[in-house]
């Protein structure tokens, strides 16, 4: 081989990507899983647990999984104002915001009292809906009358 030729060729980055954020998310997800579903076994140390006492690598996880996505979200925003202009990327936004308010808002209120997907699949499309409605009302008054 030629001194000046890489024994193994990078693959080129996507247009419009960060080499760098997308290594930093992946070492996010990988931390995520290794903290949430290791920490029931015995032999997993206490620092990848969480703790009232001290800051562990498990407390550190989300943390670095907002600021990923917060900056991937504003570098998206930056590219649509300048695609589309101020009005439609800040409208892009608020609906996509909305969005994820809506689908935290199902997923937290749907599955009080079932956390396994039969039980859920066991409601059927109407049980559910109900179940939400039901929870959404019993949370309201609970904070309406503090």
């Amino acid at each position: 081989m030629e001194a000046n030729r890489p024994a193994i060729a990078a693959a080129p980055a996507a247009a419009g990507r960060i080499d760098s954020l997308d290594q930093f998310r992946g070492y996010t997800v990988v931390g995520m899983l290794l903290v949430n579903f290791l920490r029931s076994y015995d032999a997993v140390p206490a620092v990848l647990k969480h703790h009232n006492t001290y800051c562990s690598y498990a407390d550190t996880i989300m943390p670095q999984f907002f600021f990923a996505v917060g900056f991937a979200y504003r570098l998206t925003f930056l590219r649509r104002v300048e695609r589309l202009g101020f009005g439609p990327a800040a409208a892009a936004v608020v609906r996509r915001n909305l969005g994820l308010v809506l689908v935290g808002f199902v997923l937290y209120h749907s599955t009080a009292g079932s956390r396994r997907g039969a039980d859920l699949q066991a409601l059927g499309l109407r049980g559910f809906c109900k179940r939400a409605r039901s929870s959404a009302t019993c949370s309201r008054r609970s904070y309406t009358s503090r």
